[in-house]
């Protein structure tokens, strides 16, 4: 008996993929096959693949206007920081598709959230998904009683102390009000 399977099967079994992996590696490798340049700058190690994951995820959702516009889009992604082409590409997007980006921008509002829970060792764990405008406000609140050149000189505790005792100072402030 002869098994078919497809690609994505294929890199499941083979390659012990998640679903998702395997989904997502199926897309990019057939985005790739259109964007020559990208796949050669990916290739040559020009382009993280995370930052090629960025690009041909824009040009499967707008491909008339990723025609006119993705070269200069691919060539960012040689130089840019996968953080940077991300906010460049939201970006564009804002520009050649704003009923996609307010689609989206809601999406990502309807998917946040906060969990907070004890440890068992008495510790709390903080973790959650904020909004793109929500998560700006935390972090420069966070980011202004935190950094180094608003503290004391002498103060010993490490960047991720001073951003847990700049949270614990926040709620403490609303809930002084």
């Amino acid at each position: 008996e002869r098994h078919v399977l497809t690609t994505k099967q294929w890199l499941r079994s083979r390659c012990r993929m998640s679903p998702g992996e395997a989904a997502t590696t199926v897309r990019v490798g057939r985005a790739l096959s259109d964007l020559d340049a990208l796949a050669d700058a990916s290739m040559t190690g020009k382009v993280p693949m995370s930052s090629v994951r960025i690009v041909t995820g824009v040009a499967g959702r707008h491909p008339t206007a990723f025609g006119a516009h993705g070269s200069v889009l691919v060539d960012a992604s040689t130089y840019l920081s996968t953080w940077d082409l991300r906010r460049a590409v939201d970006r564009w997007e804002q520009q050649v598709a704003p009923e996609y980006t307010e689609g989206e921008l809601k999406h990502r509002y309807e998917r946040r959230g906060v969990s907070v829970n004890q440890t068992f060792d008495g510790m709390w764990r903080l973790s959650g998904d904020l909004d793109p405008e929500s998560g700006h406000v935390v972090d420069t609140a966070i980011r202004a009683l935190a950094d180094p050149a608003n503290l004391d000189p002498d103060d010993r505790r490490t960047p991720r102390q001073r951003r847990a005792d700049a949270v614990t100072e926040v709620c403490r402030f609303w809930l002084d009000r």
